[in-house]
């Protein structure tokens, strides 16, 4: 007895639901409880209402894999025709956020530091705010040039202290 047959009975749809019942492959629940591997189910559980517990005390209801590849199998119809509306409006945006990048990409920390501590204080008018940004990103900051400086001192380190002695003597 599935979980959600009470609902069925008392909504009086146990007719509609037994008839042309569809039976789909069985879950990986299903094969461990016919192979006796299955864990043994507590008195005091309540299956979530999924379409899969439905689907077990309805037949009618279909079972997730079937609404997903009903979905799947739609979006994949309808692709060609959405490509050919949405591409020109989306374009656009496109060159906008490639122009963003190369625009991120090439002009100096320092510049692109004070545009957004300017962006931060119009957006909240508040020093403190400001101030907190302003440290958050002067310490990336700070850690980036700390990793690009010691970049030659953690490889001596490495070498000295996770190789073997013989191995770096021969170097």
């Amino acid at each position: 007895m599935a979980t959600y047959d009470w609902l069925f009975n008392i909504v009086g749809l146990r007719n509609w639901c037994d008839t042309d019942a569809t039976k789909g492959p069985m879950s990986m629940a299903q094969l461990l409880a016919k192979t006796g591997n299955a864990e043994p189910e507590s008195n005091f559980t309540f299956a979530f209402p999924s379409l899969d517990e439905l689907n077990k005390a309805c037949g009618q209801i279909a079972q997730t894999r079937d609404v997903i590849k009903g979905l799947e199998d739609g979006f994949l119809a309808i692709r060609p025709a959405l490509r050919t509306v949405l591409d020109p409006i989306t374009q656009p945006l496109s060159w906008m956020l490639d122009g963003t990048l190369y625009l991120f990409t090439t002009a100096p920390w320092f510049l692109i530091m004070a545009a957004m501590l300017i962006a931060v204080w119009y957006a909240t008018y508040s020093l403190s705010v400001v101030l907190f940004n302003a440290f958050c990103l002067s310490f990336f900051a700070f850690v980036i040039i700390l990793n690009l400086q010691c970049k030659p001192l953690l490889s001596f380190l490495y070498v000295r202290l996770y190789q073997p002695y013989w191995e770096y003597q021969l170097a």
